[in-house]
């Protein structure tokens, strides 16, 4: 059935739940469409003044300098970055291997992913380029940023390796938390495009201004289709009315907004995990810095996440405003 949940009985109510339980948010469908509307407000602002500023016809003819990165030297060179905001272990468990997706696979898997090593392995991490969807370059670089360093490789090691030392609940380990878990390598990925530009100046290459230009471009997509997740299951929003509000952001390819809609249809939440998680995680990091004071730096903050692990964020907001200290780490990832 082409059927949103809002077209379904008792729908509008169990979309209500799967926000909760699928993001882990406290906040319900009126107040996250709100949030998201400031945000692609917010957004499109500075993506406006950005282009405004620049000459488009220049910069689109800058060549990318992390083209002539290889995945692997793209890992190693987030790794190395990394380490100046993120406390980075020197352990085997944190090695890797990245490889190619089979080419019989291309046409339907994902641009690239990260296999979850066993909790008896955690130095068996795996990423999977899928070579036919992934562009080169800092689409490539920011995708490995989330799958890899700092991203999902990064998180799920350094998360089970506290929940191993402070004795957790084997049940600790494998509750999951969608909305953390996904909003955090979103965090991660667009925190990577400060390594990017970091990686230009270096290479004395001009492709900064590029790179501004993809990191709003991707923030306003991922808010877009979180918009229209909660439009068609939260709203009942036909496809017909979807196209109308695409094409005042100029996207008026009727195939692509059917593939857009038909895909929301069929995974109603799934943007809300990256996009909502992820500004969920800005809060968590506003309030770090209103109470921690003279202890706040991004290293503390992104040591205190991780260490934490998945959680709902009202509970994770709990653990950072009621004080810092390495001991309510523990206390949290026991419990």
């Amino acid at each position: 059935e082409e059927k949103s949940l809002y077209d379904k009985k008792g729908g509008k109510e169990y979309y209500a739940y799967l926000l909760k339980e699928s993001v882990g948010t406290s906040k319900d469908v009126a107040e996250v469409k709100n949030i998201l509307a400031k945000d692609l407000q917010s957004n499109l602002k500075q993506f406006s003044k950005l282009l405004n500023s620049q000459n488009i016809q220049a910069i689109s003819q800058i060549e990318d300098p992390l083209n002539t990165l290889s995945p692997s030297e793209m890992m190693e060179d987030l790794k190395a970055r990394m380490q100046q905001d993120f406390h980075l272990p020197n352990s085997p468990d944190y090695s890797y291997e990245v490889q190619s997706v089979d080419t019989c696979l291309e046409p339907y898997t994902a641009p690239a992913y990260y296999f979850t090593p066993p909790l008896d392995d955690l130095s068996e991490n795996h990423i999977y380029i899928n070579e036919k969807q992934t562009a080169k370059g800092i689409h490539l670089y920011t995708t490995l940023a989330h799958e890899g360093f700092p991203g999902h490789l990064y998180q799920t090691v350094t998360s089970q390796n506290c929940f191993v030392n402070a004795n957790a609940p084997l049940l600790r380990g494998i509750i999951h938390y969608g909305g953390y878990v996904e909003g955090y390598a979103t965090y991660a990925e667009l925190y990577s495009y400060k390594y990017a530009k970091e990686y230009a100046n270096a290479a004395e290459s001009s492709a900064t201004s590029l790179y501004d230009i993809y990191y709003y471009d991707r923030r306003i997509k991922l808010c877009l289709y979180s918009l229209l997740d909660i439009m068609i299951h939260g709203e009942g929003k036909s496809l017909e009315e979807i196209t109308v509000f695409l094409s005042k952001f100029g996207t008026k390819d009727a195939s692509a907004v059917e593939a857009i809609y038909e895909y929301i249809l069929n995974e109603p939440a799934t943007y809300l995990k990256y996009y909502v998680g992820y500004l969920e995680i800005l809060e968590c990091q506003q309030l770090a810095k209103e109470n921690w004071g003279s202890n706040y730096s991004d290293m503390n903050f992104h040591k205190y996440l991780l260490e934490i692990g998945p959680v709902p964020f009202s509970i994770l907001k709990n653990a950072i405003a009621k004080e810092y200290a390495s001991n309510s780490v523990l206390f949290y990832a026991r419990n």
